[in-house]
């Protein structure tokens, strides 16, 4: 009697865990891809595209001391 009790409990127990498993692991898979889809990230998880970066203009510290810019190099635009 006791041991079939205490199968029916193991038997139980590994169902529910299995059932959480499932049922985080659905929540999760679908709440990584609503936030990766919300933020742009992109399918293959690699890095953003270079054009959804925005650059960055050059500090004052960054030209030289002359304040011309090195050869092939723009004057930064106001935006």
């Amino acid at each position: 009697m006791s041991e079939n009790i205490v199968r029916k409990t193991l038997i139980t127990t590994g169902a529910l865990v299995g059932a959480c498993v499932v049922f985080v692991g659905t929540l999760t898979g679908i709440s990584l891809g609503v936030a990766s889809h919300a933020v742009g990230g992109s399918a293959d998880g690699g890095a953003a595209s270079p054009a959804a970066v925005a650059p960055t203009p050059a500090s004052p510290a960054s030209k030289p001391a002359d304040g011309k810019l090195p050869r092939g190099t723009k004057p930064p635009t106001a935006t």
